[in-house]
């Protein structure tokens, strides 16, 4: 996590940018919206009360839909959303609630700009697998982190059997081209998407580099044939 140019495998400006949050509906047919509704949910029933430690970090956060989703579960909460990506900022800024005061988002790439044990909790939503540097950026949020806080990784991993890599051929070879020319007049620009979910981490992977992290991780939540899977790892007391 040295530099904006490395921070991410993948930029997201232009068209892909302006498109972002469509693209997601369309492409799951609306399923996100409910992936990061439970994930806020289950954040929400493990962190309450949040009385010493409100800062909650959306990292990776685009176009803000997991930390407006957290804030919304969490009323108490001060949200704090970073991203590389400063178009996707932009996009997410323009989502802020009138007279906000506890939602706030920033462009950061690299080292987070944050002390350490700040934050009670992490979400990153379907950005752990752009990330060039992975252990980097879970050192990063390690050290963010409150003694027994948590981090909630929402995210697309590595087919686990037969029916789910047809699935995303399915998506990379028909859906993906589809919505990219209805979008953006351009087959291509979410190929991307799915060549980095065939060439990340499985699930039992990212177990175990986020053991060698030194976090206690589990399996909370599966979605889509198990493509989409919510893992949460606790920093130890």
């Amino acid at each position: 996590m040295k530099n904006e140019r490395s921070y991410s495998r993948y930029s997201f400006r232009g068209d892909v940018a302006r498109v972002y949050d469509r693209f997601n509906t369309l492409a799951s047919i609306g399923a996100d919206r409910g992936w990061r509704r439970r994930t806020a949910k289950i954040m929400a029933a493990d962190l309450e009360p949040l009385t010493s430690h409100p800062f909650i970090l959306d990292l990776a956060c685009g176009t803000m839909d997991m930390g407006l989703a957290v804030a919304r579960a969490l009323p108490e909460s001060i949200v704090i959303g970073t991203d590389a990506e400063r178009e996707m900022t932009r996009f997410g800024k323009a989502k802020l609630p009138d007279g906000n005061g506890r939602i706030h988002i920033l462009t950061a790439a690299g080292r987070l700009p944050f002390r350490d044990r700040t934050f009670a909790a992490i979400s990153c939503a379907f950005g752990l697998r752009n990330f060039v540097d992975l252990p980097g950026a879970l050192a990063e949020m390690t050290r963010s982190l409150v003694p027994g806080g948590r981090i909630y990784v929402l995210e697309f991993f590595r087919p686990p059997n037969r029916i789910s890599r047809l699935f995303l051929h399915l998506l990379r070879k028909i859906v993906f081209p589809v919505l990219g020319l209805i979008l953006t007049g351009n087959r291509h620009p979410y190929n991307y998407l799915a060549d980095s979910i065939f060439s990340f981490l499985s699930i039992e992977e990212l177990e175990g580099v986020l053991k060698e992290m030194g976090l206690i991780p589990s399996i909370r939540c599966r979605f889509c044939l198990g493509l989409v899977q919510l893992t949460v790892a606790c920093k130890p007391r």
